[in-house]
């Protein structure tokens, strides 16, 4: 059984899998770090000191779950890799997703926590804004190119990120079935049940499962708190909740609107967002979780005592 499949079944188990507090959002605030203006953290592989950096916030994480004998799905960090913005970038050339896994695959080689090499892509916009979402044609060319790259590196599961239009995130959920890698397409929410472009998550799921003939693994939800995520999903039926498998939660109870463009991190204690995440596994289907914006090793190792009760 590759990991891939191995995941897949341990999530068909029921059994609880962990994942990565914030990475993007911790290094952007480090003042010891520069951003690519195009691709974003996928770019620090190539700086020897960034290079160090970034191994130790995933390391941290990998400890954790090593320590708490959790299962930990690590995401290497390409959530802004994709062929437009690496051709813009100044690593235009360079095999950015490929390089990204290879270089997470070491971090996590000799650990003794059971790790699975997972892989991100973003919306082509804003996350919180989903205007700026392409359409269904310009999204397939768009996201074609990395989403290959990232199958043939052989993650074990490919999770189209913060998608907030249902239109776009239609077409990489063709992409991703087409990859034949474990995938999600996950989105972010308002409490009312919708997508941020007010699509209802309920439809959302139903027409891409429909259209894909349900070959994504499942459905995630990040980067919203999650006491938004569990007021989302108490509007679907339970046989459309049972295929969100995974939460990845922001610390912020503010809407996107009101948190984006903050020039702080709006966060919360490390224990009160560990017991809220555990209601929303209480009283839902998902058995993977971790942390998004305003998430460190604290809200993580919090997160792993809650799942190890």
């Amino acid at each position: 059984m590759n990991n891939g499949a191995a995941l897949v079944d341990l999530l068909a188990r029921g059994e609880l899998v962990l994942t990565e507090g914030s990475v993007y959002e911790l290094l952007r605030r480090d003042e010891r770090i520069r951003f690519d203006p195009h691709i974003a953290h996928a770019g620090l592989i190539y700086d020897s000191s960034s290079r160090d950096v970034l191994a130790k916030v995933h390391r941290q994480y990998i400890e954790i779950a090593a320590r708490h004998r959790l299962p930990l799905v690590a995401f290497a960090d390409t959530w802004r890799a994709s062929a437009e913005r690496i051709a813009a970038s100044v690593f235009h050339g360079q095999a950015v997703n490929r390089d990204n896994v290879e270089f997470l695959r070491a971090v996590a080689s000799g650990t003794q926590a059971r790790v699975f090499i997972g892989a991100l892509t973003g919306p082509r916009g804003d996350a919180y804004r989903p205007p700026e979402a392409p359409t269904a044609e310009e999204a397939m060319r768009y996201h074609s190119f990395q989403i290959d790259e990232l199958a043939a590196s052989g993650v074990d599961l490919i999770v189209a990120a913060t998608m907030p239009a249902f239109r776009e995130a239609k077409a990489v959920a063709h992409l991703l079935a087409r990859s034949r890698v474990p995938s999600m397409v996950s989105f972010v929410v308002r409490p009312e049940g919708t997508l941020l472009d007010g699509k209802p998550l309920g439809d959302a799921i139903r027409e891409i499962d429909d259209a894909t003939d349900r070959a994504l693994l499942g459905y995630s939800i990040n980067c919203v708190h999650p006491d938004v995520a569990l007021q989302a999903l108490l509007h679907l039926p339970s046989a459309l909740r049972a295929r969100v498998l995974a939460f990845q939660g922001n610390t912020s109870s503010l809407s996107p609107e009101e948190v984006d463009g903050l020039p702080h991190v709006d966060s919360m204690d490390a224990q009160p967002f560990a017991a809220a995440v555990g209601t929303l596994l209480g009283g839902t289907g998902i058995r993977m979780v971790g942390g998004c914006c305003g998430t460190d090793g604290s809200h993580i190792d919090a997160l792993a005592c809650v799942l190890t009760l």
